[in-house]
């Protein structure tokens, strides 16, 4: 009987972005905004040895949650400075849509943030 570990998204993601980075030695914090869950891991790497010293994760604090937050916080603010959006956030259907097609790109693409 073959077995296969299957890795959280956290250390998935050190390790594919570990084969690029440039300085790869040090203590790594990678989160994962999953839509209905946060996990996060903490890797150290030292010569080229990657090693996990803990992961957590909380499975009642999405991702969509922290996505409206950016939406609500940043982006909507950033729309009313630049465009007149006055009449779409006064209606609430309107403010909804906008606030659901705005949390689509917080997360397209590459979700990599590194400090």
């Amino acid at each position: 009987m073959k077995f296969i570990e299957l890795l959280q998204e956290p250390i998935a993601a050190s390790i594919s972005y570990g084969l690029d980075a440039k300085n790869k030695e040090g203590i790594w914090l990678v989160f994962d905004f999953g839509g209905g869950t946060f996990d996060a891991a903490l890797v150290r790497v030292e010569e080229g040895i990657m090693k996990v010293l803990d992961t957590e994760g909380d499975n009642e604090l999405g991702g969509k949650d922290l996505d409206f937050a950016i939406v609500d916080s940043i982006i909507i603010p950033y729309l009313k400075d630049n465009y007149s959006i006055e009449g779409i956030l006064e209606n609430k259907e309107k403010r909804q849509i906008l606030r659901n097609a705005m949390k689509i790109i917080c997360w397209k693409g590459e979700n990599r943030f590194v400090i």
